[in-house]
């Protein structure tokens, strides 16, 4: 458990940081950036995703002075039509990010210890947004959130953690960071005289423990791949979490087997119905029979 092997870490160090995205919180997809393609589908805005990913390109380039920029100022970026969705991701965000209960423990015995906990993200997102998420997600109780869009300086450039010590006025040996990315959580953090603990994300895990999955989505990087194992994905992490009883072997069943077989047929279905200009279709069903 990664729980066991922090402990000693928490206990030796008074403020105990931790990163959002693939830490704390889990998105349903193996790709974060599907979330943009998810909405597309959802809204019917065919090419909104790629116009999405173009505007956080170009707000890079116009805001190239600072090392993070906004929600707002990706938006400004979009055509009157695609900026009308901005409302609509974050409630996407909202509703498909999920908390990770690994690390929800490691949280929860930091607030047991007394720690002072903060949060420390790179993220356009805003940051009463996130902290309204992450409240809602079970994750409370922390004494701030220091997201880089807020400040302007990254985790990746080591930065934000200076910041942060700085404000705090904190020595930076008493930090503890926790994150999944190696490079801006852990290697970033120690230079800036932060004790860092990589924590292999989620996924990571997956793909360790499901090498035929792994090389399933290697083979198939599409949407409909990285929703059905990212659903996966999190469902698989939550039941290592609980006892076998609350999660029986067909309800397991349902997310490995059923539900995508389900989705994969349905798409079938309307592919064919859409390539054949089918005006309408008629479903004949009985509960209990295939």
């Amino acid at each position: 458990m990664f729980l066991d092997k922090i402990k000693p870490l928490v206990n030796a160090h008074r403020v105990i940081s931790f990163d959002i995205f693939d830490t704390l919180l889990i998105r349903p997809y193996v790709r974060p950036a599907d979330l943009f393609l998810h909405l597309e589908k959802l809204q019917k805005q065919p090419g909104w995703a790629k116009h999405r990913r173009q505007a956080e390109d170009a707000a890079r380039r116009k805001y190239a002075q600072y090392e993070d920029i906004t929600l707002d100022e990706i938006y400004e970026e979009l055509s009157a039509a695609d900026s009308a969705l901005k409302a609509e991701e974050m409630a996407l965000e909202r509703q498909t990010l999920q908390p990770n209960p690994e690390i929800q423990q490691v949280f929860n015995y930091a607030k047991q210890q007394g720690k002072r906990i903060i949060i420390v993200s790179d993220m356009y997102l805003p940051e009463d947004f996130l902290t309204q998420v992450l409240q809602e997600k079970g994750f409370t109780g922390f004494e701030k959130l220091y997201v880089s869009n807020a400040v302007r300086k990254l985790k990746g450039t080591g930065a934000l953690y200076r910041h942060v010590a700085q404000e705090l006025k904190v020595a930076p040996e008493d930090f503890l960071h926790i994150g999944d990315n190696f490079k801006s959580d852990v290697r970033r953090a120690k230079e800036a005289g932060w004790s860092a603990v990589w924590y292999p994300g989620v996924a990571h895990q997956y793909w360790a423990a499901h090498p035929r999955e792994a090389r399933f989505f290697k083979q198939n990087p599409c949407y409909e791949a990285s929703v059905s194992l990212g659903v996966l994905i999190w469902a698989w992490q939550k039941a290592r979490m609980q006892k076998e009883v609350e999660n029986p072997y067909f309800y397991r069943l349902g997310y490995a087997v059923g539900g995508p077989v389900a989705y994969g047929f349905a798409r079938w279905i309307e592919q064919r119905a859409l390539n054949n200009h089918t005006p309408n279709l008629f479903f004949a069903a009985r509960d209990g029979y295939t």
